[in-house]
Order: structure tokens, then sequence, then C-alpha cells
């Protein structure tokens, strides 16, 4: 039986720059087995929700991947790199170092925006450790830069993409000013960032993601649709007690995933 310790068989504890081997494959496969188990039954043949992530890439980000590609209701068509919790290189590394961890390397990656739209680059070093630093084939990323992908996709299935931002926006601010019809071709939009409280993170009153690319946050949040924001407080006030060591970004995608 597939227990819920299982599915976090992960140093969330140890400092990420240390020696740490985090179990992406092992977490991986426990998730997506005991979402086998949860899956209502009559529902496998039910249309996939296609999603999309745009993320950057370290542990929490790592979470949020193995948590989707472990949903059989989920169809993760794409998965774009943006420039924020560690450089735009090593998100896309750490991105695959994922997918191949899980074997899932079909997805495709598409890598995005090295900086913000004000040219604000990640101060953060990747990560050490065996998890952080496996060599990874960088012919695997797509050659299309992530926001005409993002642009490109909505349009080849207008209505039926669910873009989860886990990043700064700026690869989702590229795309809405490349294509003004790029927020109605979308069919909803989750958004991990923001703050309602004031409540700093990264400064006095800065959420990480919203302080990453402010300019882009303010684009994406006055054109997109159908936004449903998860701020930095509702991850801190409703965490799980079975994951109460998770990165944020995690309690919010499960709650994201669960509540649809």
């Amino acid at each position: 039986m597939i227990d819920r310790a299982n599915c976090i068989r992960i140093t969330l504890m140890a400092n990420p720059h240390s020696h740490v081997s985090i179990l992406f494959g092992q977490t991986y496969s426990a998730l997506a087995q005991l979402n086998s188990r949860m899956a209502e039954p009559g529902t496998e043949s039910l249309e996939r929700r296609k999603v999309i992530l745009d993320v950057d890439t370290g542990i929490d980000d790592a979470h949020a991947i193995m948590l989707a590609l472990s949903r059989a209701d989920i169809d993760v068509v794409a998965i774009t790199c943006s420039n924020g919790n560690v450089k735009i290189d090593d998100v896309t590394s750490n991105t695959l170092r994922v997918l191949h961890a899980c074997d899932r390397l079909e997805v495709p990656v598409y890598k995005g925006a090295a900086r913000s739209l004000l040219g604000q680059v990640s101060k953060f070093d990747n990560f050490t450790g065996p998890a952080w630093t496996t060599p990874v084939d960088l012919k695997m990323v797509q050659s299309e830069q992530a926001a005409n992908a993002l642009v490109r996709l909505a349009r080849e299935h207008p209505g039926k993409i669910t873009l989860v931002a886990l990043a700064p926006l700026t690869n989702i601010a590229m795309a809405v000013n490349l294509d003004p019809a790029f927020p109605s071709n979308l069919l909803d939009v989750f958004i991990m960032g923001g703050n309602t409280a004031a409540q700093g993170r990264v400064s006095l009153c800065a959420e990480f993601n919203f302080h990453g690319d402010p300019e882009a946050a303010f684009i994406a949040l006055n054109s997109l649709h159908n936004i449903r924001l998860l701020p930095y407080e509702l991850c801190c006030e409703h965490l799980l007690s079975w994951v109460r060591h998770f990165p944020a970004v995690v309690v919010s995608l499960l709650l994201l995933l669960f509540s649809w």
C-alpha cells in the first residue's frame, strides 16, 4: 500500500545546497501510484486537461512538475522555463533532470526569458549535489523560444490550455505582447505569486515571483482572463500536515489540482 510517507521520500529539511541526492524518480513513482488509487472509477476515459507549466525549476517546482506528471487526468503538453529561482540555463537543465528521473523526456521543454523585462537576472547559483549536477542532454530542449511556443500552443488548442505559472511572469508577458489574442486562446490561468497582506519573502513586503518581474506581473494580471491567483499567504496558511515541509508552491499546486 502506498501511504503518504512514501510520497515524500525527499530530504526537504536538508540545506538544498548540501550534497543531498533528491529521490526524484522514487517520489514521482509514489505520487503516480497514489493518484491512480485516488482516481474515481469511470474517469479513465474522460478528456485529459491540457496543461502548460511555466517554471523556474528549483526544489519547489521540481515537486510541482512531478505532481502534475503523476496525474492521469492531466496532459502536460509543454514546460516553459524562465529566469527566476536560478538562472535560465540552470532552470532548463534542472527541468530536464526532473523529466529524466521520471522517465518523461517526451514532454517538450522550451527555454525562455533569461532576464526580467527590465533586465534583472537571478542572483542565485544552482543547487549542489547529485540531483542538480547530473549531466543532461541540452539537445532535448526545443529550439523554439518559450514565449513563441506559448502563443503557438494556445492557437493550436484554443480554449483548451490551462496555464500554470510558477515562476516570474516574464514568459507570459512576452506572449501577451507577441499576440493580443493569446489570453483569449487560453482556457484558464493559475498563478503562484503575489501576496495579500504585504507579508514579504524577499523584501519587506514582496513575494518572490512578482518581485522577480513586477512589470511582467502587471502585464499578465491586466491582460489574462480566468485567472486564479494563489498568493503567498494562501500557501503559508493552508499547509497540509503530511506535507508541512513541502515548499509553498507544492501546496499551491495540490490545492489547484484537487479543486477542479
